[in-house]
């Protein structure tokens, strides 16, 4: 809306010769104006991102620890899971009968699949996809207490 109020501050004078639209003071009126009012403008939105940022750096640390604890969390799950799948692949099962033989196979079977992450109903994630958007939310999350940091010293 303010992009396309920016843009449309002279289109009232769009098929007027730029030298006559020089000299008329209606002209330089309308635009001094507008240009005031593009200046209120954009500081009513410097403001409302200053207030979002100041109402958002308060939790920063919490999201950030909870980011820390989700990334534990999954890579203590994943290591975890890998040493089970290990623990099944080892297991002594030329001895088993075979429905014994029936059930391990199913636990291996089970054991192929990769660990996911389910974030919602609909979206699963991989470990390593995972893992990336846990270091992108961290860096922004650090970016975000590093400008706050910087907005106090000012």
């Amino acid at each position: 809306m303010l992009l396309d109020y920016i843009k449309g501050i002279v289109d009232d004078y769009e098929d007027t010769d730029d030298s006559n639209l020089l000299e008329s003071e209606e002209y330089q009126s309308v635009v001094k104006e507008r240009l005031n009012e593009m200046i209120l403008k954009i500081n009513t939105l410097i403001k409302m991102v200053n207030m979002g940022s100041d109402l958002a750096k308060h939790f920063i640390p919490t999201m950030a620890t909870s980011g820390v604890l989700m990334g534990l969390s999954v890579m203590s799950f994943s290591y975890l899971t890998e040493v089970i799948c290990d623990a099944i692949y080892n297991i002594r099962w030329l001895s088993f009968n075979l429905s014994n033989r029936k059930t391990i196979l199913i636990s291996l079977i089970n054991a192929q699949n990769p660990l996911k992450l389910r974030f919602t109903g609909g979206i699963a994630c991989n470990y390593e996809p995972g893992m990336k958007i846990y270091k992108n939310l961290y860096s922004f999350a650090a970016v975000m207490g590093r400008l706050s940091e910087v907005r106090q010293i000012k």
